[in-house]
C-alpha cells in the first residue's frame, strides 16, 4: 500500500512539473507573439469629411 501511495505521489508531482512547464513555455510563446506584432503596420486612420454629404446638382430634391 506504501508503494502505491509513493508511486501515485511521484506521478503526481511529474504531473504538476509538466504543467508548469508547459505553461511557462505557453506564457513565453505568447509574449514573443505579441511583441513582433508591436512591429506591424497599424490600420489607417480615417478623418471625418465636413462637407459631407455634398449638396444635390440643379437643386434637386430627394422624395421621403
Amino acid at each position: 500500500m506504501v508503494k502505491h501511495v509513493q508511486r501515485r505521489n511521484l506521478l503526481c508531482g511529474v504531473v504538476f512539473a509538466a504543467g508548469v512547464i508547459g505553461f511557462g513555455a505557453g506564457v513565453a510563446m505568447l509574449q514573443h507573439a505579441a511583441t513582433a506584432q508591436e512591429t506591424m503596420v497599424e490600420a489607417p486612420i480615417f478623418e471625418v469629411d465636413p462637407l459631407w454629404p455634398k449638396p444635390l446638382p440643379n437643386e434637386a430634391l430627394l422624395a421621403t
